[in-house]
């Protein structure tokens, strides 16, 4: 009696096993954004008959499919969700004369149609330099205005990634040309280190995949000392394909970790 009236957890004097609930919130938003190289340098061949630029376009086709398809089978469960996890596509560009150029903007879902219409865009290069570290800026930019995002991103409801593709020809604004020697236009490579890193600090995950031995720059510049292979070589689509998996696998570790939990 005494135990009730003191309001005792185990008033009859018997050990009482107590089961404490841990809410952990996964992230629901998934935004897979991309920055493509359209400029001219892309139609160089790989030496057995394919063009820098076919290798990206099936790439890109492959992700963007692949993220159309999880969509529309998650849809299937919209009643039984609470919240529907959802996957975004923002998709970005470089080229020769507008330098920077906004494919998708990853606020709704894809539809077949953009899909379509992307199939034929991503054959079109232009001529002239393409501006990696005007295009870095300006996406920088548009993810520190919207500070919504960025909370999302910091307190784990959303996962973003950035996918830069490119063959490691940098523009150097001194001499307004593209160079397979990027060494020659250290400051253009450094400011785009820079900012990658910046972007990383905030929570975005940052790839980049180069086509061909001849983009080696890429890895020098875009990967992570603490992530190494967040930015690889690769020699023909498959590859590609097996390293995006790869690195997007690694990014959604948090997943993993709380599967690990329950």
């Amino acid at each position: 009696a005494i135990d009730l009236l003191s309001g005792s957890d185990d008033p009859y004097g018997f050990e009482k096993t107590k089961r404490g609930e841990r809410e952990i919130k996964l992230p629901i938003d998934f935004s897979n954004d991309f920055l493509l190289d359209l400029t001219a340098s892309m139609e160089a061949s790989d030496g057995q008959g394919h063009s820098l630029k076919e290798y990206q376009k099936m790439f890109v086709m492959s992700a963007l499919y692949h993220g159309f398809e999880i969509n529309r089978q998650l849809a299937y469960f919209a009643g039984e969700l609470a919240d529907l996890p959802f996957i975004s596509n923002h998709l970005l560009s470089i080229h020769g004369d507008d330098q920077f150029r906004e494919l998708t903007s990853g606020e709704k879902e894809i539809t077949m149609t953009q899909l379509t219409e992307l199939f034929q865009i991503l054959d079109q290069t232009e001529q002239g330099a393409g501006d990696m570290v005007s295009a870095l800026e300006r996406y920088r930019s548009a993810l520190f205005s919207q500070p919504e995002m960025m909370e999302k991103i910091k307190s784990g409801k959303m996962v973003k990634t950035l996918t830069i593709l490119t063959d490691g020809n940098l523009w150097c604004s001194a001499c307004g040309e593209e160079s397979c020697s990027y060494s020659l236009h250290t400051e253009s490579a450094n400011k785009s280190r820079m900012i990658v890193e910046e972007l990383r600090k905030t929570g975005v995950i940052v790839n980049a995949i180069g086509f061909t031995e001849r983009s080696q720059p890429v890895v020098e510049i875009f990967d992570s000392a603490e992530k190494p292979g967040s930015a690889v070589v690769v020699s023909d689509i498959t590859q590609a394909i097996a390293m995006h998996h790869g690195q997007m696998v690694k990014s959604w570790e948090i997943i993993k970790k709380v599967a690990e939990l329950r």
